[in-house]
């Protein structure tokens, strides 16, 4: 007897975006709107990315410690806004699952939706102030990165 495959996770969490009733009109949107935060927060991974680089290059044992902690946070605050949109699309297909009432399902993924706007707007803040810190600033004016993050 063959053993049973299970359905990827992926392809689970697209067929609620696009299950066959009315309310996948909203689902679509939902994850049009968080796709288009994915595409938007992947030049923060690629930037990221760049900024580790840039920091390997410089001679590190010369370098003073504020910058590991203001590059720490740089990396960080740019990968969050990226890595809550990809969580914000996959959380609504776990509560789906959630055995609770609808109304509690509705209000749930509203407060995701709401959380996670509010949270993306707070880090790219952050990482806003981030930038504007001395060991930041060169490698940003280096960049002309000033422009987009102004």
């Amino acid at each position: 007897m063959a053993p049973k495959t299970e359905t990827p996770y992926l392809k689970r969490v697209l067929g609620f975006y696009f299950a066959p009733v009315l309310w996948s009109f909203f689902t679509i949107l939902y994850l049009l709107f968080f796709l288009y935060f994915i595409l938007f927060y992947l030049d923060n991974l690629i930037l990221a990315i760049k900024f580790l680089f840039y920091t390997f290059n410089i001679s590190t044992p010369l370098l003073v410690l504020p910058h590991l902690f203001w590059g720490a946070l740089f990396v960080v605050s740019l990968i969050i806004p990226f890595s809550l949109s990809i969580y914000a699309i996959c959380l609504p297909y776990e509560i789906s699952k959630l055995s609770v009432n609808k109304l509690k399902k509705t209000l749930l993924m509203g407060l995701v939706l709401l959380s996670t706007i509010d949270a993306v707007l707070i880090v790219d803040m952050a990482t806003r102030f981030i930038s504007e810190q001395a060991p930041i600033a060169p490698f940003i004016e280096a960049h002309g990165l000033m422009v987009r993050l102004k």
